[in-house]
């Protein structure tokens, strides 16, 4: 099967096994249950806001079980952590977070504007917002925020 995975900026077609992204995981299990094959076999998935970069970095991680982080910049590393979050990979989600918690805190606290935005509220606890509800799950980012 061939997945068409759409980003602001361009289209670009990976060529992939469904089994696999419905076995690691449920996210893509719920999308390619109910996406329509065109007359090609091609399934299309639209996410504007996981550049094909980062989609790219999770196929790997997806079909390898392992990511090299090494050469990347934090901003990617913290790109790829919400993106994993919102695919519903949670092992990967969790091993970001504690990499960006445990290694780059400084810029987490620099980046204030950005990390503030997986808390998912305006200050106050009890006031949530519902489009950030895919950010739920990174919880040791939100208590940095909360300090």
């Amino acid at each position: 099967m061939t997945l068409k995975f759409l980003d602001k900026l361009n289209k670009q077609s990976f060529t992939v096994h469904s089994v696999v992204l419905r076995y690691r995981s449920s996210y893509f299990y719920k999308e390619l249950e109910n996406a329509t094959t065109n007359k090609k076999h091609i399934k299309t998935v639209r996410k504007p806001n996981i550049s094909a970069q980062i989609f790219e970095i999770i196929l790997k991680y997806i079909y390898g079980g392992i990511i090299n982080i090494e050469n990347s910049d934090t901003k990617t590393i913290y790109e790829l952590m919400i993106s994993a979050n919102e695919l519903e990979l949670k092992e990967l989600s969790t091993k970001l977070e504690s990499y960006l918690i445990e290694f780059k805190y400084s810029w987490l606290r620099t980046h204030f504007s950005l990390a503030y935005q997986v808390t998912g509220t305006d200050g106050n606890s009890s006031n949530e917002s519902t489009e950030t509800i895919p950010y739920k799950n990174l919880k040791r980012i939100q208590k940095i925020n909360n300090k």
